[in-house]
């Protein structure tokens, strides 16, 4: 609290908290606010704890949720001086309901330029767009023995409460672009293994790669 004659202006700092995955977040983020009252809070710090180098995924199934690399969280704010006693308020990015009502952000962890950002708004599909795989390389190699696996970004597509499936069709081809052995059409059950809202990745079975197979195209649809 500061005192210019008799004006009193209250200077205080911006607290902020998140709610990650649908638990409360115990440690807080603390904001100063500039020369025109806005307070930047930055909240990597915080969700990179929720990261990890390792993944989940197992190789146990087609398509695997990775929630140590992925996620969804929510942010409240409210003022912060001694003795404060604020209640907090949900950030919300449309300003539109009053009260805020509390915004859903989706976060991944990833590689990136500093010049290409870190939006992905590119990598997610949706009724208007189709979004290619959370991959560097165009042509990624599989190396016929090992592990391997690809990420993609699924959307939240269950917000009507009906269960939602996702169809993976696998494509394979000779050195002569022609199509080798039977295409490999698999329906996944969404919401059983809760993959929307994630980084996902999708593995291969490789005892079903036909002989003469150079390499394999694959498919997305929900």
């Amino acid at each position: 609290m500061a005192k210019i004659g008799n004006l009193l202006i209250n200077i205080s700092n911006q607290m902020a908290r998140l709610t990650i995955n649908g638990a409360v977040e115990p440690l807080t983020v603390i904001a100063s606010p500039d020369s025109f009252g806005y307070a930047d809070v930055d909240v990597a710090g915080i969700l990179r704890i929720h990261t990890s180098l390792g993944k989940t995924g197992d190789y146990t199934t087609l398509v695997m949720a990775e929630p140590t690399k992925s996620g969804n969280f929510s942010v409240e704010y409210r003022g912060c001086w001694y003795g404060s006693s604020e209640a907090w308020t949900d950030a919300d990015d449309d300003l539109i309901t009053s009260p805020a009502a509390a915004t859903t952000w989706y976060y991944a962890e990833c590689v990136r330029s500093e010049e290409q950002g870190t939006n992905l708004h590119e990598y997610v599909a949706s009724a208007f767009q189709d979004a290619p795989y959370l991959n560097l390389f165009d042509q990624p190699v599989l190396f016929v023995g090992l592990p391997w696996d690809i990420s993609f970004i699924l959307p939240e597509l269950n917000t009507t409460g009906v269960a939602t499936d996702m169809t993976v069709s696998i494509r394979f081809y000779n050195s002569a672009n022609a199509p080798v052995g039977a295409v490999l059409n698999y329906t996944v059950d969404v919401d059983a293994l809760t993959l929307d809202g994630h980084v996902c990745s999708l593995t291969i079975d490789q005892t079903l790669i036909p002989i003469g197979a150079t390499y394999f195209t694959s498919e997305i649809t929900a």
